[in-house]
Formats: C-alpha cells, structure tokens, sequence
C-alpha cells in the first residue's frame, strides 16, 4: 500500500523484446484499481528482478532485487530509486565477488535497510544474510554488514522495531548442530552491531517463511518444520520483543 491509498506492485518483464534479459516492471495503481504509471528499469545487459517496495512519502519509491550485471556474471543485489511519478532517480548494485540477492528492503534510523543472501564469505554451498543501509537522498552506503560465520544462513524477514527502530531479523542456520534451525536477531539500525540472537528447533530442520512485528515490540513468525509425525508441519511462533 502507498500514502496516497493506492499501491505499488513490482516484479519482472520481458518488455524490452530481449529474451535473453528481464527488466525490473513496476505498476502503480490508484486505490480504485486504476493504473497511474507503468515502467520498466534495469541494467543494459543483466537479467533484473525486483522482489519488494519501499515508499518515503514525498520523496518516492524504493525497489530491491537482484541481478546479474555485476561482477563476473554473478548476480548482485539490485536498488532501484524512483520519484512519486515513477521517474527513475538512481539505481545501485550491491554486492560482493559471489553470488547476491536482494529480498527485503525497510526503513530505520532515516536510511533504507536492504536485506539479502550473499555467497561470498562461507565456501561452497554455503550462504551468509547481509543488510546493507543506505542514505535514500543519494544512496550512498552508509553501512553493510555480514552474519553467519563460517555456518549456511538465510534470510526470510526483516522489520522495523516499532519501539526502538532498531531491525528484528528472521531466518535460519545450520550453525546449531541439528539440522536448520530458526534464527531471531536484533541489529542496531544506526550501524548493524547486534543487539540479541535467538534460535530455536528440533533435531530436525525449522525453516521460517515470513515475519511481523507487533505494536509491543513482540515477532510473529511462520514457517514449517519437523514437530510432529510429519516431517514437514507448518508452525505459527510468538516471542517476545527480547525473542
């Protein structure tokens, strides 16, 4: 949903007549369903997708994705900027000398959080969640980080603390000993240190599937895993705002 009760939607097109390359397609539409701009963005020859949307209001919109314009072919987190009328503003390539995506994008301490799965830092097969921020006025990085060590980790949540506007992270990691596990995080929004960690699981693999924060500062997530005789249940969890 936008400001103005109407919404955005993103995703990916063919529409340059490439085959070979996707651009990013954002539509926005009116809350009365009618279309107000339609455009494609992306990069001259990488395949580009956008996965979410961000809005400061009056200032305009922000994409996150991933594409494969970057280093050596790999693909790279992808930022797009655009004004209230869908005028492209800036568009930034995030990422490290492996394979990266861009998944979440949030707002905190006045800077666009973007959130992603880097295979850089962890050897073969194995992945790392990175958050980056950036000053939306010219998208300059302000920081970035990388969490998860030498253990496969992903990401699958990322918002902002309505109490403390620092980020509560979900995900999961094999770095427990029995399997995935679910993983909870606070980060600091002024410079990514973290706050607390939890994790919790079975001894089998939890994998989360989405995540809310609520007016106290508690996190509602989902996702499924090995509790029952199945060995794939779809769990609802509820912590608290320490996790």
């Amino acid at each position: 949903a936008t400001s103005d009760s109407g919404f955005l939607l993103v995703g990916q097109t063919q529409a340059n007549g490439d085959n070979n390359h996707n651009n990013v397609f954002a539509v926005k539409f009116s809350g009365q369903g009618a279309p107000q701009w339609m455009k494609t963005f992306g990069t001259p020859f990488g395949d580009d997708v956008a996965l979410r949307a961000v809005e400061i209001p009056g200032l305009g919109y922000f994409l996150c994705g991933s594409s494969d314009a970057g280093t050596a072919g790999m693909r790279d987190g992808y930022f797009v900027a655009v004004d209230p009328s869908g005028v492209l503003q800036g568009q930034l390539l995030v990422g490290t000398a492996g394979d990266d995506d861009g998944r979440f994008v949030t707002l905190a301490d006045n800077k666009l959080i973007f959130s992603g799965i880097t295979g850089s830092t962890s050897g073969p097969n194995r992945s790392n969640i990175y958050i980056t921020a950036l000053n939306p006025e010219d998208l300059s990085i302000a920081w970035s980080k990388v969490y998860g060590g030498d253990s496969a980790t992903a990401v699958s949540g990322l918002r902002t603390d309505p109490l403390d506007g620092n980020l509560v992270v979900a995900g999961q990691s094999n770095a427990f000993g029995n399997g995935e596990q679910g993983l909870l995080f606070k980060v600091n929004s002024a410079d990514g240190s973290i706050v607390w960690a939890k994790s919790w699981g079975t001894t089998g693999s939890e994998f989360l599937q989405g995540s809310a924060i609520m007016e106290d500062g508690s996190s509602l997530i989902t996702g499924f895993g090995s509790f029952g005789a199945s060995p794939s249940d779809f769990f609802v969890a509820h912590s608290d705002a320490n996790g």
